[in-house]
């Protein structure tokens, strides 16, 4: 791809074993709002996912307890039931690329604290969030491209 055309929008990527692995993982800063977090970027996932520091950051603790929010209950193959809420957010951004609205989970999962990040707000992209946009990773250069697609009801010049 032509990566100077204006179309592609960046944010550089910063490569990262945490300590627990050999094999690179990538990273980028990112921010909802004023608030600012590190986002693994993992092609292999599903769906998008915030641990419960973030949770706190983006939304209001009081509005929370106003709105009655309370989590859905995972129970995994062991028996093990894990809480999930529902992050709704808007204006994701990293660096020139803006991811737009949507929602991820929020859960206090393992891999958070496996990757020293179970403290502070930290977020895992996955295919419900990369899956939206063209995204071509440049290692050498260390940059995460992507080229917003045009939507198909929305027609040539959206």
């Amino acid at each position: 791809p032509d990566f100077d055309t204006d179309d592609w929008r960046w944010t550089p990527i910063i490569e990262d074993g945490f300590d627990v692995t050999d094999t690179p993982l990538y990273t980028v800063q990112s921010n909802i709002r004023r608030d600012r977090f590190r986002m693994l970027l993992d092609t292999g996932a599903d769906v998008s996912l915030g641990n419960f520091a973030l949770l706190g950051r983006v939304v209001r603790r009081d509005l929370i307890i106003r709105l009655g929010v309370s989590p859905t209950r995972l129970r995994d193959v062991f028996g093990d039931s894990t809480a999930i809420y529902e992050l709704a957010y808007e204006g994701l951004r990293s660096g020139d690329i803006v991811w737009g609205d949507g929602t991820m989970y929020s859960l206090n999962a393992q891999i958070f604290e496996d990757l020293g990040y179970n403290r502070r707000p930290f977020a895992i992209a996955g295919y419900d969030l990369l899956g939206r946009n063209t995204v071509a990773f440049d290692f050498r250069a260390r940059r995460l491209y992507v080229l917003e697609m045009a939507s198909p009801i929305a027609g040539p010049g959206r």
